[in-house]
């Protein structure tokens, strides 16, 4: 596991940060984040640049994800206007959904994430599509299955962290991330797209992704 975002994910961030909202039925929940065309990122609250290795804060109200340099960090986790986000990046190498859950989720692409949405207090799956991301509600009682056959899933940061699940290829592998890497993906995804159903593309720059994401999570 690692605590403290890499230089990888951060050049993952400025991959996939997406063009805006698309309209879709889960846009309120697209990741939107300031562009820039410059190659250092800077602070999203004094616009003081910032190192590769930063801390993050979400408006959940908006699913608006910010940048903070230290001092800012300090002052923003003080007013507790927005939350700072989780920085555990976890691989679970000995996780396998079952199948039947799987096919409960319907989802017609090989990727997904699992959110558990507070105000709901429901599970809801997110997944990819050329129109930002799909929702797919996952019944509770296999949610808490699925937990408590796999303890690293039980304190999952409710609305913050995401589960993320990667059957591109096999063996399938699963993540515990912060919910903005999540919302990158989804970007990085609509970034590629080509076609009917995605085009090589967008299977390579996915599998380059999560080839990254393993790596950051050591």
């Amino acid at each position: 596991m690692a605590d403290d975002a890499s230089p990888l994910i951060s050049k993952l961030r400025k991959m996939s940060r997406s063009n805006g909202s698309n309209g879709s039925p889960a846009s309120k929940r697209e990741a939107t984040s300031k562009t820039t065309t410059e190659a250092e990122e800077h602070c999203d609250f004094c616009s003081k640049s910032i190192p590769p290795n930063h801390r993050h804060f979400a408006d959940l109200n908006n699913m608006k994800f910010m940048c903070a340099c230290e001092v800012c960090t300090v002052m923003q986790a003080e007013k507790g206007e927005f939350h700072p986000l989780p920085q555990r990046y976890e691989f679970i190498d000995d996780l396998e959904m079952p199948e039947t859950m799987w096919a409960q989720l319907k989802i017609p692409v090989n990727m997904a994430f699992i959110v558990y949405n507070s105000d709901r207090e429901q599970p809801i799956a997110f997944y990819p599509s050329p129109a930002g991301s799909m929702e797919s509600e996952l019944r509770l009682d296999s949610w808490e299955s699925l937990k408590n056959d796999n303890p690293a899933l039980k304190n999952l940061a409710p609305d913050l962290e995401g589960f993320m699940i990667n059957r591109l290829d096999k063996p399938h592998e699963h993540f515990i991330v912060p919910i903005d890497c999540c919302y990158e993906l989804i970007g990085l995804i609509r970034m590629h797209w080509q076609g009917m159903h995605g085009g090589d593309e967008m299977r390579d720059a996915v599998r380059d992704y999560f080839k990254h994401l393993k790596k950051q999570c050591g």
